[in-house]
């Protein structure tokens, strides 16, 4: 049973658009980052990722900010804190990142944070919350809840790579 705090939709963004933001984010001249660290641990395990960052609250703002417009635009947000794009690889078996929140309260001064995922491909990856609610990787598929909520990321096995859209914004 979904959790009445999040909200899933599918086909979020207007097809035609959201095959040209698939294709440019799996495409093979696309950046990616390596990122040491999904959250903050001192496990040994699994725990690195690819990331894009198209924006955040240091001003940084991608070349590439341009395809992910039609996402804003369908979110409505009144501010943004980070938009980021997290690249996971394929593993033999499926691996959870730990359970987090994307942003700090003590940055959010604003009245509703928010925590949007869309899932650029289809996978048996998925999100897991901390009452063990998920959210399949599908994709044009959006996940919104409140950014207090707990949440994790996972790989997958039957694709390539997972790859999701993470959106922190106020609406």
């Amino acid at each position: 049973m979904l959790n009445k705090e999040i909200q899933v939709y599918d086909n979020f963004v207007n097809p035609p658009e959201f095959a040209l933001l698939q294709k440019k984010l799996m495409g093979i001249d696309f950046d990616w980052y390596y990122c040491n660290q999904i959250i903050q641990t001192d496990r040994k395990e699994f725990n690195f990722q690819f990331i894009h960052i198209f924006y955040d609250l240091m001003m940084r703002v991608s070349r590439e900010i341009t395809v992910i417009m039609p996402v804003i635009k369908q979110l409505d947000p009144i501010a943004i804190h980070r938009i980021k794009a997290n690249c996971l690889p394929w593993t033999e078996k499926i691996k959870v990142s730990g359970l987090h929140t994307d942003i700090n309260e003590s940055r959010m001064l604003e009245s509703t944070p928010m925590t949007a995922i869309l899932y650029i491909n289809t996978c048996d990856g998925y999100t897991i919350f901390e009452d063990d609610t998920k959210v399949y990787s599908k994709a044009n598929r959006v996940c919104i809840f409140p950014y207090y909520l707990k949440h994790s990321g996972t790989t997958c096995t039957n694709a390539n790579r997972r790859i999701a859209l993470n959106i922190n914004y106020v609406r």
